[in-house]
């Protein structure tokens, strides 16, 4: 079986990340999800669905999550669930919407939402997952990082070496990536993914 691109990429990452249809059926997972799906460690599978391996409650709290960011259409419109893992690490569910207009849909899939895992042991914030799922080349990951802090135009261009229009440009194609329309929004989704993780108590 051919791998894509695509696929390499998401098993680049150290985050797992799962792809799922809006009704919270695994439709694809990348190997650090798993990897982490096999230990049964925080997130479980069964009945080819997603489950939370520590608690029914947060289960049930994960599949509504997924139900209503499955009707979103901005990544800042994601949603955070706190989890324990079986370890007793803290961790963070982040569900992303995935029917973005303007982000290119792989051949063949049927995801509406991708969930990505990050725990205390893993404490970088997940932009590289935010970015290779709708699509954000280097440069426009690069731009999304310093607007999303605070950094004006003028501010990014200037500490990336480049010209205001090309800030301009990359920030077009962010918007139209990832649905989302104003700067205070991308700092909102940023934030969102940057909060440390904490304990899930």
């Amino acid at each position: 079986q051919r791998i894509s691109s695509y696929e390499l990429l998401l098993d680049s990452l150290n985050l797992a990340v799962v792809f799922m249809d809006g009704h919270g059926r695994v439709q694809h997972a990348n190997l650090a999800a798993r990897n982490h799906l096999q230990a049964s460690e925080g997130l479980s599978f069964a009945d080819g669905r997603m489950r939370v391996s520590t608690s029914d409650s947060t289960t049930r709290e994960l599949q509504q999550a997924i139900r209503r960011v499955a009707g979103r259409s901005r990544a800042s419109e994601l949603e955070s669930l706190p989890l324990m893992m079986k370890s007793g690490i803290p961790a963070v569910a982040y569900i992303l919407p995935l029917d973005v207009p303007g982000r290119t849909k792989q051949p063949g899939a049927n995801v509406n939402v991708a969930l990505v895992l990050q725990t205390a042991q893993n404490a970088r914030a997940p932009v590289q997952a935010l970015a290779s799922l709708y699509g954000l080349t280097d440069a426009e990951s690069r731009v999304f990082t310093h607007i999303s802090q605070g950094n004006n135009r003028s501010q990014t261009a200037m500490e990336l070496n480049i010209a205001d229009s090309t800030v301009k440009t990359h920030l077009q194609h962010i918007f139209e990536k990832t649905g989302m329309t104003s700067q205070s929004e991308l700092t909102q989704c940023f934030t969102s993914l940057a909060t440390p993780v904490r304990s899930a108590s």
